[in-house]
């Protein structure tokens, strides 16, 4: 069985590349990074199930590492937004790390053999509410499935770490250990399958935004929001942004279209912040850009 889980994570490749590629030109390339560091460890952790006798304190380790860079990529995503997003891992996705590593290396100077590893329980609560903020954001965007199976497998790894005897299982012996792993592969799969196949084909500036709200999540995808009906209250538009769509009032044809130029200037202006010219224009699909100047909308 541990071979097969094995294989399972290794398939995952393909979910990873699948994403590589889709979010190229935007701020999620180092959200991406760290879903690669994590993938590695996982796997690198049940290989080293298969090849060591038992389960030993590097294992431990190995696990340990897994249930944290897993977090790591949904907690990139909530700093998503430039200039911010240059220094988000070094102020905030690394001190996570720094801090939920403390009481490892702590036992670890305390006891080299290390023939133990506990993890408080306000320390797990803490790492659970990390978990709800970070994977929540995609709860209402069609990853919700797969952005929850990630989140309950990580917590179910961390909820391990109780203080049991290392050396005293193997990983297929720790069943939530086992179950994060099926819960994992089971992401990759939905993962795979949603990516490969819109139902929600869209143009215009209902492609932008059901592209960017699915990308960025429910957190920017509000935020985004009000900022764009702040300016359409401001310039009377006769549109609003709803989180599932584009909401159209009741106007003569020159007023939309006013309004779809004046739209798509605000979210081509609005979305320099999270994504390239070339990856607006392609969500876009090819619309007829809107003529803008260099100055942000009013």
């Amino acid at each position: 069985m541990t071979l097969l889980i094995t294989i399972g994570l290794s398939l995952l490749i393909g979910p990873l590349v699948q994403a590589s590629l889709a979010t190229r030109g935007t701020t999620l390339v180092g959200a991406i990074g760290w879903a690669w560091g994590a993938w590695l460890v996982w796997v690198t952790t049940w290989i080293a199930a298969i090849v060591l006798p038992t389960n030993s304190a590097s294992i431990e380790f190995g696990w340990y590492a897994a249930a944290l860079l897993s977090v790591c990529p949904a907690l990139f995503v909530l700093g998503a937004k430039r200039p911010g997003s240059r220094v988000w891992t070094v102020f905030v996705v690394l001190p996570f790390l720094l801090v939920f590593s403390w009481p490892l290396l702590a036992d670890w100077v305390r006891d080299a053999t290390l023939q133990s590893f506990h993890v408080e329980v306000p320390m797990r609560l803490g790492y659970g509410l990390v978990l709800v903020m970070g994977f929540g954001n995609y709860v209402g965007t069609r990853w919700t499935l797969p952005a929850i199976l990630i989140g309950v497998a990580s917590g179910c790894v961390m909820w391990t770490f109780d203080g049991r005897v290392i050396g005293s299982e193997s990983a297929e012996e720790t069943p939530l250990r086992f179950v994060a792993s099926c819960l994992l592969c089971l992401a990759g799969i939905t993962l795979w399958l949603l990516g490969r196949r819109d139902t929600q084909r869209k143009s215009g500036l209902d492609g932008f935004w059901y592209r960017y709200r699915n990308a960025f999540g429910i957190v920017w995808a509000m935020r985004f929001l009000e900022r764009v009906n702040s300016v359409a209250e401001k310039e009377e538009w006769s549109a609003r942004l709803e989180l599932d769509h584009i909401h159209w009032q009741d106007a003569t044809a020159d007023e939309r279209k006013r309004t779809a130029e004046r739209m798509e200037a605000t979210v081509r202006w609005l979305g320099r912040r999270f994504a390239d010219p070339e990856w607006i224009d392609e969500s876009l699909q090819n619309a007829p850009p809107a003529a803008t100047s260099d100055a942000p909308p009013s």
